[in-house]
């Protein structure tokens, strides 16, 4: 019994941090499709090209870090590696510091 928990817990975890992989790889796409196609984006909302090509920086350093994040769940999940999972976890942490610092 004991045995089959982990080993669902270890997949819901896998699966988990394979859809934040997605969303990530899927953010960071945005942000360089706006960089490659500001045209037409500076057309629909009729904004300035500089805070238009911030946002698409913004983009794609949060969904290359989101990428990075899923990367390291996926990998120290199904491997069971340590040292990956603490890795994940300090880095869940500082995000979470960091969103509660920003809210307050």
């Amino acid at each position: 019994m004991g045995s089959a928990c982990i080993k669902v817990t270890k997949y819901f975890l896998f699966l988990f941090n394979l859809i934040f992989f997605i969303l990530g790889a899927v953010i960071l796409g945005f942000g360089v499709w706006i960089l490659a196609d500001k045209s037409s984006f500076i057309s629909v909302l009729q904004t300035s090209s500089s805070s238009l090509r911030m946002g698409a920086y913004v983009f794609i350093g949060v969904g290359a870090v989101t990428m990075l994040m899923g990367f390291l769940g996926c990998i120290g999940a199904v491997n069971e590696v340590r040292c990956l999972l603490g890795l994940y976890f300090a880095f869940l942490l500082l995000i979470l510091i960091a969103q509660v610092t920003a809210g307050a």
